[in-house]
């Protein structure tokens, strides 16, 4: 099993545009209009772009053996949702949570960080389940899911040419042409 290119959960669409809302958000439109649709927009990039950073980073220190399961791509994108919702719902609604989130990234930052505590924030909390379905058709390519690709052409009942590497035969009980899983 080959290891996902370092970062690929985080080189989609949605992470991009969850990154560039991020950054244009809170060093730009929260200055100029503060309110309740900046506060929120900045809750529902964060809750978007965190998971998949989370998986960009498990898939580059977990082994090539977990790696390679098929469960892999499914179970760390739903887990590191889960564990960023756990997270951002503590950190809104809990003081301890918060001042180890703000204190947490003040050191990251190298800078003072402030969190609003506010409950409401939690309506953001769907953007995680977005992000880990996103994660999770990230892997399609990368996993050591088989691929199963139809060997006869249709009509003639000849083998197509482009079928590489055949690993297993797969036969049918229905007397319908067998497949071979790549």
């Amino acid at each position: 099993m080959k290891r996902p290119v370092l970062g690929a959960a985080v080189a989609n669409p949605l992470a991009i545009a969850s990154l560039a809302v991020l950054a244009v958000n809170d060093h730009v439109l929260k200055a100029r209009f503060p309110g309740l649709v900046t506060g929120k927009l900045s809750d529902f990039a964060g809750m978007a772009l965190a998971p998949l950073v989370l998986v960009a980073l498990a898939d580059a220190v977990v082994p090539a053996r977990l790696l390679a399961r098929q469960a892999w791509p499914r179970a760390s994108a739903w887990a590191c949702a889960c564990a960023v919702a756990i997270a951002f719902a503590l950190a809104k609604t809990w003081a301890p949570a918060t001042h180890a989130y703000e204190a947490a990234f003040a050191w990251l930052w190298r800078g003072r960080v402030t969190l609003v505590r506010d409950a409401s924030d939690l309506v953001a909390l769907p953007m995680g389940a977005l992000a880990a379905i996103v994660a999770t058709r990230r892997a399609q390519g990368v996993t050591s899911v088989p691929r199963i690709s139809n060997v006869w052409s249709p009509g003639d009942g000849a083998p197509h040419e482009n079928v590489a590497r055949p690993s297993a035969r797969v036969t049918s009980c229905a007397g319908l042409p067998s497949q071979r899983i790549e």
